[in-house]
C-alpha cells in the first residue's frame, strides 16, 4: 500500500512535536539558531544553483544564436547576390541585342503595330509602348523605331522571366522611351534626364541604382540598367528594368522573423535601399524621394555598424538602438552591387527561455525560504509552550533533521554540477514528495529538451554533408560528360590538337564544350554557356551537348545544327532557359572551318608567327528561349594554315573580377594570349587559367570557366 505523501514542513512539524516534551527547554536557543542556519544555507545553495544554470544556458543561447544569425545573413546576400548577377546578365543581353538592331537598320521592322500599340491593348503584357519626349518629332526617329521594334519578344520574354521586375524599357538619347509590357507616361517625361539613364551612361558595366520613384505608378523601385553601344563606344541607347523595392523584401529576402526583428539593406553610401518598415504610398515621380542614411545617424552604435558595412565587411554585434533593447545585428556584404544586408533580432527575445526558467527558479527559491522561516516560527512557540525539559532531545532531533534537510540539497548539488560538466544522459532520483523532488524534476525536464536540440542541430548537420556529398558525385557525373583529352582519343587526326578546360563556380555549372571527328578529315568542335547556375543549368547543359552532338553528325552546317538544336530545346523549355554556343566544322586536310556564333564571345586566332587577335563574327541568336528561323544563323568560313591556332572561351574568362570588382576583361585577356603563344597546348591553358587566379587575387570565381584550344598543324604534325 502506498503511503500518504506528506510536505516537508509537516514532516519536521510531527518529528518536533514528537520531542517536544522531552528536552525542548534544555537546547531551545541552540536548535533554533542551528535551523536558522540550515535554512540559510539551503536556501543560498538552490539560489546559487538556479543563478549559475541560468547564466550558462543564456551564454549558450547567445553563441548558438550569433552562429545562427550569422548562417542566416550569409545565406539572405547569397540568394540576393545570385538574383541580382541574373538580372545584370539577362540586360547585358538586352544591351547587347540593342546595339545590333540599331546598327543593322537593314532588318528593321516597318510594321510597328506588331509590337506597339498606341491605345491601352486588352493584354498590356502582348505589347510595348513607346513615347517621344516633348522636343522629338515622330517623323525624325521612326527609322529607329522600327529597328527597335524587334526588340519587343525579347523584352517581353525577359520581363516575364523577372517574377519580381515591375517594367523594362529602354531610352534613347534622341529622346525615344520604350517600356514593356504597355503604360502609360506622364506628360513632360524625358528618360534622358533620369538617374538610370545618366548612372548607366557613365559605366560600361550593368548597374544598380535606387531606391527612387517610378513614373508609372509611383512606387519605390530599385534599377538594373546597362547602356547599349555602337562599335566605337558611344551610347546608343539605354536598357533598363524595374524591381519594386517591396517585391525585394517579399522574394528574396526570405527571411520568417518574429515581428520585433529587423532586415535592412545599405548601399555603397550607407542609404538604406530595404527596410521592413517601408512606406508603400504617398510618392510622386516628379518628387525626389529621401533616403535614409545610416553614416548620418545620431547614435554611435547605428553609425559605427553602418561603416562597417559600407566598408564590406562582415560580422555579428551588440547594438543599443535608443528606445529599445540591446539587439544582436549580423551584417554581410552583397558583391555584385556593392550592397549590404544587415538582420537584427531583440537579445531578450534570444534569452526569453532562460529568463524564463530564471523567474520559475526565483519562485521557488522565495518559496522554501518562506517555507523555512514559517517553520522556525511555529516551531519557536511549540518549544517554549513544551518547556525546557524536552531541550536535549530537541537537539538531538534537530541534528537528525538537519542531515535530512541538507542531503537532498547537497544531492541535487552534486547532480546539477554533473549536468553543467556536459553529462546530459543523467536523470536525478529524488523521492521527497515535497518542493525539492519538484526542483529535480524540473532539472529532468531541462537536461531532457537540451538533448533533444542537440539531436535536432546533429540532424541538420548531416542533412548538409549529405547534400555536400551529392553534389560531389554531381560534379564528377558532369565532368564524365565532356569528351575525354585529345590524345587519349581513339581516331583522332595527327593535323591537329586540341587543349580544353572546365572548372565551374559552383559544385556543378552550365559551361561545356565538346570535340569529335565526324568522319576522318572532319572534326566538329563547340563551346557555350548556359544562363543561371548550378543544377538547373548543368541539366540544360547536358542536354544542349548531347542534342549538338547527335546534329553535327548529321549535318555539316552550323547553321543547321544551331536551328534543329534550338527548336528542339524551346518545345519542353518552360523554365526559359537559354544557351551562347559558337560551333565550327574544320575540314582538317585543308583547314577550312565553317562556323556559326550563336550569341557566343568572339574568338582570337593567331596565325603562324604572329599574335592573337580577335575574330569578329555575327554574333546571332542563344539558343533555346523561342522558336527562331535559320537566317538569325550566320555561316562564316576560316581558312587555316599549319602553325595557326584558334581559342575560344566562355565570359567566366573575360569577367572573372579582383577583389576591386574590376573585370579582367578582353585587353587583358589578349594580353595573356600573347605573352604565351610559345608555349606548348597544355602549358598554354594551364598559364591562361593561372593568369586569370593572380588577377582575381582571393576574390571567389563568380561564373564558370571554360576554355578551348585547337592547334593546327596541317598535313604534318608539329614536333
Amino acid at each position: 500500500m502506498k503511503l500518504k505523501v506528506f510536505s516537508l514542513r509537516i514532516k519536521i512539524l510531527a518529528a518536533l512535536s514528537l520531542l517536544a516534551g522531552i528536552t525542548f527547554f534544555l537546547v531551545f536557543h541552540l536548535t533554533i539558531e542551528h535551523m536558522k542556519q540550515l535554512g540559510k544555507y539551503s536556501v543560498e545553495n538552490c539560489s546559487a544553483l538556479g543563478k549559475r544554470v541560468v547564466y550558462d544556458s543564456k551564454n549558450a543561447l547567445m553563441d548558438q544564436s550569433r552562429d545562427e544569425l550569422q548562417s542566416l545573413v550569409v545565406s539572405q546576400a547569397q540568394l540576393i547576390d545570385i538574383q541580382l548577377k541574373r538580372v545584370a546578365g539577362e540586360m547585358n543581353l538586352v544591351a547587347n541585342l540593342c546595339s545590333r538592331y540599331l546598327e543593322s537598320p537593314q532588318e528593321k521592322q516597318n510594321d510597328l503595330s506588331i509590337y506597339f500599340s498606341k491605345a491601352r491593348p486588352e493584354n498590356p503584357n502582348d505589347f510595348a509602348s513607346y513615347y517621344l519626349s516633348g522636343d522629338v518629332k515622330p517623323e525624325s526617329v521612326m527609322e529607329e523605331l522600327k529597328c527597335l521594334g524587334r526588340l519587343q519578344p525579347i523584352l517581353k520574354f525577359v520581363n516575364s522571366n523577372n517574377p519580381g521586375s515591375h517594367i523594362i524599357y529602354m531610352g534613347t538619347p534622341s529622346g525615344i522611351f520604350i517600356s514593356s509590357p504597355w503604360t502609360l507616361q506622364p506628360a513632360g517625361y524625358d528618360p534622358r534626364v533620369r538617374i538610370w539613364y545618366q548612372s548607366a551612361e557613365k559605366s560600361r558595366e550593368a548597374v544598380w541604382v535606387g531606391p527612387y520613384i517610378s513614373s508609372t505608378e509611383n512606387k519605390l523601385i530599385l534599377t538594373c540598367a546597362k547602356a547599349a553601344r555602337d562599335k566605337d563606344g558611344k551610347v546608343i541607347a539605354v536598357c533598363g528594368i524595374d524591381v519594386e523595392v517591396r517585391s525585394v523584401l517579399i522574394n528574396l529576402i526570405t527571411t520568417q522573423l518574429e515581428p520585433q526583428g529587423k532586415v535592412f539593406i545599405l548601399d555603397r553610401e550607407g542609404n538604406v535601399l530595404v527596410h521592413r518598415e517601408l512606406s508603400e504610398t504617398g510618392y510622386s515621380w516628379d518628387n525626389e524621394y529621401k533616403k535614409e542614411n545610416l553614416l548620418k545617424s545620431p547614435d554611435p552604435g547605428i553609425s559605427g555598424v553602418a561603416r562597417k558595412m559600407t566598408a564590406g565587411k562582415r560580422g555579428c554585434d551588440d547594438l543599443a538602438i535608443p528606445g529599445e533593447p540591446v539587439h544582436l545585428v549580423a551584417y554581410y556584404p552583397i558583391t555584385t552591387a556593392g550592397w549590404s544586408i544587415g538582420i537584427s533580432i531583440p537579445k531578450k527575445m534570444i534569452i526569453a527561455a532562460a529568463l524564463s526558467t530564471e523567474q520559475l527558479i526565483h519562485q521557488d527559491t522565495l518559496k522554501h525560504s518562506s517555507f523555512i522561516h514559517n517553520y522556525i516560527e511555529s516551531s519557536r512557540i511549540i518549544y517554549i509552550v513544551l518547556g525546557v525539559l524536552v531541550l536535549l532531545l530537541i537537539l538531538g532531533a534537530g541534528v537528525y533533521l538537519s542531515a535530512k534537510i541538507t542531503a537532498p540539497v547537497l544531492f541535487l548539488k552534486e547532480q546539477a554540477e554533473e549536468i553543467g560538466r556536459g553529462n546530459l544522459d543523467l536523470k536525478i532520483e529524488l523521492k521527497t514528495g515535497d518542493e525539492l523532488e519538484h526542483l529535480a524534476d524540473t532539472f529532468n525536464m531541462m537536461t531532457g529538451d537540451l538533448k533533444k536540440y542537440i539531436a535536432s542541430l546533429e540532424e541538420t548537420i548531416h542533412s548538409r554533408e549529405k547534400i555536400e556529398r551529392e553534389l560531389a558525385v554531381s560534379r564528377e557525373i558532369q565532368s564524365s560528360l565532356l569528351p575525354p583529352p585529345w590524345q587519349e582519343q581513339l581516331n583522332t587526326s595527327p593535323a591537329i590538337d586540341i587543349q580544353v578546360m572546365m572548372e565551374p563556380a559552383q559544385e556543378i555549372g552550365g559551361d561545356f564544350y565538346d570535340y569529335f571527328m565526324v568522319n576522318e578529315t572532319v572534326l566538329f568542335f563547340c563551346i557555350g554557356d548556359v544562363s543561371s547556375k548550378g543544377i538547373p543549368a548543368a541539366l540544360f547543359m547536358a542536354m544542349t551537348k548531347t542534342l549538338l552532338a547527335h546534329e553535327a553528325e548529321c549535318s555539316s552546317s552550323p547553321i543547321k545544327v544551331l536551328f534543329n538544336v534550338n527548336n528542339v530545346l524551346e518545345k519542353d523549355n518552360d523554365a526559359n532557359m537559354f544557351a551562347t554556343v559558337f560551333c565550327g566544322f574544320m575540314d582538317t586536310a585543308t583547314g577550312v572551318v565553317s562556323f556559326s556564333n550563336g550569341g557566343h564571345n568572339h574568338p582570337l586566332i593567331c596565325r603562324k608567327n604572329g599574335n592573337f587577335e580577335f575574330i569578329h563574327t555575327a554574333n546571332g541568336i542563344a539558343i533555346g528561349p523561342s522558336l527562331m528561323n535559320e537566317n538569325v544563323w550566320q555561316q562564316e568560313i576560316l581558312q587555316m594554315n599549319p602553325g595557326d591556332r584558334l581559342f575560344l572561351y566562355s565570359d567566366g574568362v573575360s569577367e572573372a573580377l579582383n577583389e576591386s570588382r574590376q573585370a579582367f576583361g578582353k585587353e587583358k585577356l589578349l594580353e595573356a594570349l600573347n605573352s604565351r603563344r610559345e608555349c606548348s597546348s597544355k602549358e598554354f591553358i594551364s598559364g591562361i587559367r593561372e593568369d586569370i587566379s593572380l588577377y582575381a587575387g582571393g576574390e571567389p570565381q563568380s561564373d564558370d570557366i571554360a576554355m578551348l584550344y585547337l592547334s593546327y598543324y596541317g598535313t604534318k604534325p608539329n614536333e
